[in-house]
C-alpha cells in the first residue's frame, strides 16, 4: 500500500470511549485539539549513566503514562437516561454504573479512549481507519468553560498496565 500523502487535519478525527464491559460513547463535536505526548519506545522512561563527564550507558528504567488532552463543544451537561460525555468522564449518571477498564488492577476510573483519524474525505491520497488507541485512559481534569461554543476540556493519563502499552497505534 502506498503512503498516505493527504494530511490529516481537525475534520478527520473522531473521538471514542468505551468502559470495561459494554458501554460505549462517541463524542459529536469535537474541537480538533486532542494530542498525546510522552510516547515512548516501550513506554519506558531512559537514564543516562555517567563516568565523569562521558556516557557509558543508557538503560530503560520504568513504565510511564502518556499525557492526553483533548476538548468537546457542550450540547448537555448531563442527562439520567442517555449518555453525555462528561458523564463519561466522570462516571456520573448514565455512566454510574460502569465498569472501569482497571477493575481487575485498581479502584481508579479508566476508559478505553480510541481517535480515528479518517482522511479517506481527501481523495486517492487518503487514509481510512488510522487509529491511536489509549488502553487505559484515566481523567484527571475534566473541566467545563462557557462560551461560544461552552466546551469541556479534558486532560489525563493514559497508563501502561504490565504488558499492555499505554497506547497502540494501527
Amino acid at each position: 500500500m502506498a503512503l498516505n500523502t493527504a494530511p490529516i487535519i481537525a475534520a478527520d478525527g473522531t473521538i471514542n470511549v468505551e468502559d470495561g464491559a459494554a458501554l460505549v460513547y462517541t463524542a459529536s463535536y469535537e474541537e480538533g485539539d486532542g494530542a498525546v505526548s510522552g510516547m515512548k519506545h516501550d513506554d519506558m522512561s531512559t537514564e543516562i549513566f555517567y563516568d565523569r563527564s562521558d556516557i557509558f550507558a543508557v538503560r530503560k528504567i520504568k513504565q510511564e503514562p502518556v499525557s492526553v488532552s483533548f476538548s468537546v463543544i457542550l450540547t448537555e451537561v448531563s442527562d439520567g437516561t442517555e449518555m453525555t460525555f462528561m458523564d463519561a468522564m466522570l462516571k456520573y449518571n448514565a455512566w454510574s454504573g460502569a465498569t472501569s477498564v482497571l477493575a481487575a488492577a485498581g479502584d481508579a476510573w479508566a476508559l478505553k479512549l480510541t481517535i480515528t483519524l479518517d482522511s479517506s474525505a481527501a481523495g486517492a491520497g487518503g487514509e481510512a481507519g488510522q487509529t491511536i488507541v489509549i488502553n487505559h485512559f484515566i481523567p484527571e481534569d475534566v473541566s467545563f468553560s462557557e462560551g461560544t461554543p461552552g466546551k469541556v476540556s479534558v486532560s489525563g493519563m493514559g497508563i501502561p498496565l504490565g504488558a499492555t502499552p499505554a497506547y497502540v497505534l494501527t
